[in-house]
């Protein structure tokens, strides 16, 4: 047998320095796993500590302030009322006027209770009035005229006798005269300040106030007028159940009772102004 076949390896120990680098590194294994494992059990308290550390910290909330919100809701619903008062004004339409009122009315674009054309005159309602637009006594311009009645309301008034119209067109001054114990004077009032307004802006003429008798204090410093006196234009306001328009020569006596004495009136004056 050979030397080389004989010869057996035999394991050389190794140093000391070799056995200490090896325990050294399996110890830093260890002790790398327990640095790892070590977080991982400690997280929820840590987490536990955060959370209480932050509530610690939570800022103080500022006490709710009532005036400010009772301002706030004050100022809302003032709005709300304002928008429920002038919304429904801005959306409506303008009323129209005198002048659009006759235009759509000689048009045909009226309702015949808002209007309508009679005997040439264009008739329409305004503000709970009829007007009509007559011409000056100068004939320089057209005027509007209201009435209480329409003049189809009117035709069913009698009207009895014949007018005089010489003391009529030969006097300045139409003399207005009524009973001051009259029990209707408040509708006596109302006819006399509408007669008034014909006679002066349409026929150009001057009015007397004057009453029946002097028995009161307004008609001490009033003429005394009646049908007996001639010579002057007299128009007598009186109340009566029966309505009608009685003419005496010159005088000219209105009859009715309550608003039965407005519509007389106006009878009488579409008479007057050639409309009836």
């Amino acid at each position: 047998m050979s030397e080389e076949e004989n010869y057996e390896e035999v394991p050389v120990p190794a140093s000391k320095t070799e056995e200490d680098s090896f325990m050294k590194a399996e110890w830093g294994e260890e002790s790398r796993e327990e640095d790892i494992a070590i977080p991982e059990e400690n997280a929820p308290e840590k987490r536990n500590a955060e959370v209480v550390q932050e509530a610690s910290q939570t800022p103080e909330v500022k006490p709710f302030n009532t005036d400010k919100v009772m301002m706030i809701a004050g100022g809302i619903i003032l709005l709300i009322l304002l928008a429920v008062i002038f919304v429904p004004k801005l959306l409506q339409k303008a009323p129209l006027t005198l002048e659009e009122l006759n235009q759509r009315n000689l048009e045909g674009k009226l309702k015949p209770a808002q209007g309508y054309v009679y005997n040439q005159h264009s008739f329409v309602k305004y503000d709970n009035l009829w007007y009509t637009s007559v011409v000056n006594p100068a004939r320089t311009k057209e005027i509007n005229l209201p009435f209480h009645f329409g003049p189809r309301d009117t035709e069913g008034i009698t009207m009895v006798g014949q007018p005089n119209f010489t003391a009529f067109e030969q006097n300045r001054n139409v003399f207005i005269t009524f009973d001051p114990k009259d029990d209707g004077l408040q509708y006596i009032g109302v006819a006399v300040g509408e007669t008034d307004q014909v006679l002066i802006n349409a026929f150009g003429k001057g009015v007397v106030a004057a009453c029946t008798n002097n028995e009161t204090y307004p008609c001490s410093e009033r003429p005394t007028v009646t049908c007996e006196d001639k010579g002057v234009p007299v128009i007598y306001f009186a109340t009566e159940n029966e309505t009608s328009v009685l003419f005496l020569d010159n005088c000219v006596i209105v009859a009715g009772k309550a608003e039965e004495l407005w519509k007389a009136t106006d009878r009488l004056l579409y008479y007057l102004l050639g409309i009836q």
